[in-house]
């Protein structure tokens, strides 16, 4: 071996490196091979961290020409054996996701359920299955996401243990909104996919030993020595593993093997068309027009050639029952609306909880022409999305004519009576008939009775051709006001 600073010829480098080892020769018939194995003292050197380079030779001493001996001749191998990178196996072959199998557009709800991707793991070893580990990240925000896992399942495919959803059943086994859900939150609140990422931790000093002893497909076996960067210890899966550092960044860290997207179940896969009692359809007209105490039905209603995120009134009512969409209408502008007036001047509203693809509306038979009401109906998806339609409803001038009374004040021995006005118009129709209601309290007699607001009973009865009204109190002498 040459000694550090010889040169072999003026243009080689410098010996770097004087290896404590000669060569040898063995002989294989007329053929002598020269052969060199480094000791584990010469490894030590190259692989340390702070060489970076090592250059060392050998050379011969013939006492006399022989122009028939060919040195090396057409024969000349170098062998040398490297540790693993991290996302390699034993063998040196790269692990990589496999992804024939996955289709990147499928749409997962957000149930807490578990998902097997149908991805695998490609030259995965023992050994990788234990330093691989997946993570399932925010994409936006790039946290991981709480509640959720990514693990290589018994069938050797990628499975995805899913958060828990925008959505709940409760204790009747109805859909509704889980408000403990992270997808509440700003940060998840509507959004429409997961990143998934495997890594592969670096390994230990006895992974690197195990591999190195082992015998190659020649029957070759190695040397793994230190590299003067000392260990670490990681957190891998919850436990602390020491790594053997080999001074090289990629070695020292995990290394990414590969990573997909999830699409999560979200508002862009779902379109609903409203149409109203008159034929409407509501999102091209600015108002429903309503009559007085006349019931009006909206529902979901599918175009004559539906894509694919067209969805029917059974889809819908099939999404909740599934706990894959919750469908609710708001009443906040009916409640302020309807708020301290008698149960008859009031908007009514009726919807079958168990059916979210339509609603009824009735307003009161008091209402006037120009009154109006807003409503919306919200459809929540698992990943908190939601789609929104408002509803407006405006009462039109009836095509029956009300006839007004005026209120009187006499006293009360006298029977009052009150004549209709009914308005002159020739587009509307006057009433031919007049009655009292049939709810109203009869006496023994069969008399109409009602009650003033204080305590007071009267008598009553109506012309019903002509619509004049009467009324005595039943005790003129009893009266106190009313």
């Amino acid at each position: 071996m040459m000694g550090q600073g010889d040169k072999l010829t003026p243009e080689s480098p410098e010996v770097t490196y004087k290896p404590g080892e000669d060569s040898n020769i063995s002989a294989s018939r007329r053929q002598r091979n020269l052969n060199y194995e480094a000791s584990e003292e010469t490894l030590k050197h190259i692989n340390n961290k702070d060489n970076n380079s090592t250059s060392f030779g050998m050379k011969d001493n013939y006492t006399q020409e022989n122009p028939d001996v060919k040195f090396f001749g057409g024969s000349f191998a170098l062998g040398y054996k490297v540790n693993p990178w991290p996302n390699e196996n034993d063998k040196l072959e790269e692990l990589k996701l496999n992804k024939n199998n996955y289709d990147p557009n499928k749409k997962y709800f957000v149930q807490g359920q578990d998902i097997d991707t149908g991805i695998k793991v490609d030259n995965i070893d023992e050994n990788a299955k234990e330093r691989l580990v997946g993570q399932v990240y925010n994409p936006i925000t790039g946290k991981i996401v709480p509640g959720a896992s990514a693990y290589i399942g018994e069938n050797g495919n990628i499975h995805i243990k899913m958060p828990e959803g925008a959505l709940k059943k409760d204790e009747n086994d109805k859909t509704v909104i889980n408000e403990d859900s992270i997808f509440n939150t700003k940060d998840y609140k509507a959004l429409q996919n997961l990143d998934v990422k495997f890594f592969a931790r670096p390994r230990t000093a006895k992974e690197f030993k195990k591999i190195a002893e082992t015998e190659d497909d020649l029957g070759s076996t190695g040397t793994d020595v230190e590299t003067g960067a000392g260990t670490a210890v990681i957190n891998h899966k919850g436990d602390n593993v020491t790594i053997d550092k080999q001074g090289i960044d990629r070695y020292d860290h995990y290394n990414l093997i590969g990573d997909f997207k999830l699409n999560l179940d979200d508002t862009r896969y779902y379109d609903q068309r409203f149409v109203d009692g008159n034929g409407d359809e509501t999102s091209k007209v600015t108002s429903s027009a309503v009559k007085p105490g006349e019931e009006i039905k909206v529902g979901i209603v599918q175009p004559e050639n539906p894509s694919d995120t067209d969805k029917s009134a059974e889809e819908m009512n099939g999404t909740q029952d599934r706990g894959e969409a919750s469908g609710k209408l708001i009443m906040d502008f009916i409640d302020r609306e309807n708020k301290g007036k008698a149960p008859e001047d009031q908007w009514k509203v009726n919807i079958d909880e168990n059916d979210i693809s339509k609603f009824t509306i009735t307003p009161p038979k008091s209402a006037k022409a120009g009154d109006f009401i807003a409503v919306p109906i919200e459809y929540t998806y698992t990943n908190r999305s939601k789609d929104v339609h408002w509803f407006h409803f405006v009462v039109q001038e009836s095509t029956y004519i009300r006839p007004e009374y005026d209120a009187q004040v006499n006293y009360p021995v006298n029977e009052q009576t009150s004549d209709p006005t009914v308005a002159q118009d020739d587009k509307r129709i006057a009433p031919d008939k007049y009655s009292l209601p049939d709810t109203l309290e009869t006496d023994e007699a069969g008399n109409k009775l009602v009650t003033d607001d204080k305590g007071n009973k009267w008598t009553v009865k109506i012309d019903e051709k002509l619509g004049k009204v009467s009324a005595k109190p039943v005790d003129p002498q009893a009266f106190d006001g009313g």
